[in-house]
C-alpha cells in the first residue's frame, strides 16, 4: 500500500459514523499487518548462491602481494593464515596453528598446526607448505616469486632470519632480534597460506 493510499484510508474513516470508521480502521491496520508479515517472511526460492556487492573489485588475489583493502576483503575469505585475530579484537587467537611457543629471548617461535589439513586442490597444507610461502616471500632469488613484490614481508619482517619445517605439522620461525610486534604482524591479510601447487602450475598469471 503506497503512502498515499493509506494517507486515504485515514482520512475517508472521518467522514464515517464512529462505528464504521473503527472497523475500517481495523481493516486498514490487519491489511498493513499482513503486508509486513509478508515482507519479513522467509523467501520462496532459496539458492546456494551468495551475492556480496563490492565497491570495487580485487586487484590480485595472490595475499603474500596484495596492498590494498578490496583484495584484501577477498583473500580473507579464501586463504588462512598461522594465527588471525580474534572478532573485533587485535588478541591473537589460533587458525592454521593450533599452539606456539615462543624461546625466553623472543626470536624462536615455533608453531605447531592443525593436522590433516589440505588445500582445495587436494595437497596437504603442512609445514613444507608454509615454509615453501614464507620462502618465497623471502628469498629474493625464489624462482616463485614471479613479478610480486611483496611489501608488505619487505616492511614487517626483516628480522625473520629463517623458516624451517621441524617435522610434517611443525613451523620454527628463528628471528635476527626480538620483535614485540611479530605475532601480530602474523595476523596480517598478507600471511595467508596458498597451495605450493596452484602457485607453481599458475606461474606469473597466480592471483590474477
Amino acid at each position: 500500500m503506497s503512502q498515499v493510499t493509506w494517507a486515504s484510508a485515514i482520512v475517508n474513516t472521518t467522514l464515517l459514523s464512529d462505528g464504521e470508521s473503527m472497523r475500517r480502521s481495523r481493516l486498514v491496520l490487519s491489511v498493513l499487518a499482513g503486508m509486513l508479515l509478508v515482507s519479513c517472511a522467509t523467501p520462496r526460492h532459496r539458492g546456494s548462491v551468495f551475492v556480496f556487492a563490492k565497491a570495487k573489485d580485487a586487484v590480485k588475489l595472490d595475499p603474500a602481494d596484495i596492498i590494498d583493502g578490496e583484495s584484501a576483503t577477498v583473500t580473507n575469505n579464501i586463504f588462512e593464515s598461522l594465527v588471525q585475530f580474534a572478532p573485533e579484537s587485535t588478541e591473537i587467537v589460533p587458525a592454521l596453528a593450533t599452539h606456539w611457543e615462543i624461546t625466553p629471548d623472543g626470536k624462536t617461535y615455533t608453531f605447531h598446526l592443525r593436522p590433516n589439513v589440505r588445500f582445495h586442490d587436494g595437497t596437504p597444507c603442512d609445514a613444507d607448505a608454509i615454509v615453501f610461502n614464507y620462502q618465497r616471500q623471502m628469498d629474493p632469488q625464489s624462482p616463485y616469486r614471479f613479478t610480486a613484490h611483496f611489501e608488505y614481508w619487505a616492511n614487517f619482517f626483516k628480522a625473520v632470519d629463517s623458516v624451517k619445517a621441524a617435522g610434517k605439522d611443525t613451523v620454527v620461525m628463528h628471528l635476527s632480534a626480538p620483535d614485540a610486534t611479530f605475532m601480530t604482524n602474523m595476523a596480517l591479510f598478507t600471511m595467508g597460506i596458498a597451495s605450493p601447487k596452484a602457485i607453481k602450475d599458475f606461474g606469473q598469471d597466480v592471483g590474477l
